[in-house]
Order: structure tokens, then C-alpha cells, then sequence
């Protein structure tokens, strides 16, 4: 997967580890769902944290050739609270995306993505999917704050397109994705989720140590304490919920 974008992958990896950095983006989902890797990647998504953003840029600008095509404000293109910026690296018809936040954890900016389809991400040890159940039945919850936060732009219009046309099922409406038990159940976007609970899909790719039914490695990344919210799980109900993201530091 790496080997399209970089030349030193055991480097690469160990910056990501140093770096407590992830990729994120279809390249997660199609080691996800290898059924889905017909549809080429074109670039490789890389989120870090401000603390270490220079050191990412730096090393794929001196090591691996890359140049900076762009910087850009989120603000003016993304709109995503956050992502602090994005730089965008190229070396002949490679390209990378890294994007940076201000939260004090790189997973942060996935729990803002425009549906549950592309809640995934890759670590140095480990392939995580926040919405398995979902997922794996071609599934996705589109994320309440698009439309309770007003987030919706043409560019997130055509991402859900996009999957869609790829044979995801989207839906805002949570009913609509089954029967569950509210605010207990990983169907249920009112539930507190973090990212060491069981209702995670997180594949240790060395060794490490089981947490519930997940594996967690030992590595000090932050904790995330989610909630995505929206409207309420039946049709008779009126409950409404906002979005919340916490890092427990």
C-alpha cells in the first residue's frame, strides 16, 4: 500500500510511530474491505498533530523527495473545525495530503468526515474501524453535524455521491440502518464511543495488548470520547443530539 508513495517504508512507519500520526481516507478503507481495492488510490492522506507537523513535512520533503504544492486554510476549502491546515506534497505523480490539527490527537479530524463509510484509519501497529458492523454490510451513517452544524458544500455533496455509486448505503435517518439499543449500542449515534471500547474493529498488525474484544497497542496516543448525535433513532422520537469530541489526555 505504502510502496505507491514513499521508497523507505520501514522509515515511513516509524515516523508515523514517532510522530503519533495516521492515515486516514480510502486508503484505510480499502485494507478495510479488500473487495473495494479496484478503486485506485490516488494520493495518501497523512493527519498530525501541530506538535509535529514540521517533522512529517520536513522528512518527506528531504527524504522522500517531495515538494509542497500547496498549503492550504481549511477555512476556505474544507471548512473543518479541526483541521488547522492542509499541505499538499507532490514528487512526479505521487502526491500527499497532510493534514494538521489543532486537537491534541491526529484521529480527531476522522470523527468530522462526511459519513461512518470513511471512519478508518492506519496507525504503525495497527488497521482501526470505528463503525465495523456498518461497514462491513456496505453501510453508512451520514455524520449529523452536516447538516445540525450547517457543513454541507458541494465538495461533501459529491464525496457521498461518490460512495454511494461505490455501493455504500447512506442514510441520516439511523432507523433506517436497523433496529438497536439506544445510547448502549454501536448502531446508535447518541452512544458514547471512545476509541478503546470493544465496539472497535482494530487489527494489531505486532504485538500488543487485547482491551475487551479490540487490540490496543501500547503506544501513547491520546484517547478520543465521541458522540456523533443527530436526530433521534425512531421516527417517533424528538430527541436531538449534538456532535461532541473529547481527548482524554
Amino acid at each position: 500500500m505504502f510502496k505507491t508513495f514513499v521508497d523507505d517504508i520501514p522509515t515511513f512507519i516509524q515516523l508515523l510511530k514517532f510522530t503519533d500520526s495516521i492515515v486516514s481516507g480510502s486508503t484505510a478503507l480499502n485494507l478495510i474491505m479488500p473487495q473495494s481495492q479496484h478503486f485506485a488510490t490516488h494520493d495518501v492522506d497523512i493527519y498530525v498533530t501541530e506538535k509535529y507537523e514540521h517533522v512529517v513535512v520536513e522528512y518527506l520533503k528531504h527524504q522522500e523527495e517531495y515538494t509542497v504544492a500547496d498549503k492550504i486554510n481549511p477555512k476556505a476549502e474544507y471548512d473543518d473545525s479541526a483541521i488547522a491546515r492542509i499541505y499538499k506534497l507532490e514528487n512526479g505523480g505521487k502526491k500527499i495530503d497532510i493534514i494538521v490539527t489543532h486537537r491534541e490527537c491526529a484521529i480527531a479530524p476522522v470523527l468530522q468526515f462526511h459519513s461512518t463509510v470513511v471512519m478508518n484509519y492506519i496507525t504503525a501497529d495497527d488497521i482501526v474501524c470505528m463503525y465495523p458492523k456498518w461497514t462491513c454490510d456496505r453501510k453508512g451513517f451520514i455524520n449529523p453535524r452536516l447538516y445540525m452544524e450547517d457543513k454541507t458544500n458541494l465538495r461533501t455533496v459529491e464525496a457521498l455521491m461518490k460512495y454511494t455509486k461505490r455501493g455504500f448505503r447512506l442514510c441520516a435517518e439511523p432507523f433506517q440502518l436497523g433496529a438497536h439499543n439506544c445510547n448502549r449500542s454501536i448502531d446508535c449515534p447518541h452512544a458514547t464511543r471512545t476509541t478503546v471500547d470493544e465496539r472497535m474493529f482494530n487489527w494489531n498488525i505486532n504485538n500488543g495488548i487485547a482491551i475487551g474484544t479490540a487490540m490496543m497497542d501500547c503506544w501513547e496516543v491520546p484517547i478520543i470520547v465521541w458522540s456523533l448525535g443527530g436526530h433521534g433513532c425512531t421516527t417517533e422520537s424528538n430527541k436531538r443530539s449534538r456532535s461532541k469530541i473529547l481527548v482524554a489526555t
